[in-house]
């Protein structure tokens, strides 16, 4: 979750069923939400560095 200034919220991954996760930038440019209790994906961005 992104928050303003006024801290009201200004972006969210929608994924706060998952449960607590951890967040990566993997070596091909994706960023990548790791669910914690069994590391299953739960969001990425889906983006690729150039080459990849």
């Amino acid at each position: 979750m992104f928050y303003t200034g006024a801290n009201a919220p200004a972006w969210s991954t929608g994924t706060w069923s998952a449960g607590p996760a951890s967040l990566y930038v993997r070596n091909d440019g994706n960023v990548v939400l790791y669910r914690k209790s069994d590391g299953a994906p739960v969001w990425s961005t889906n983006t690729r560095r150039y080459g990849s």
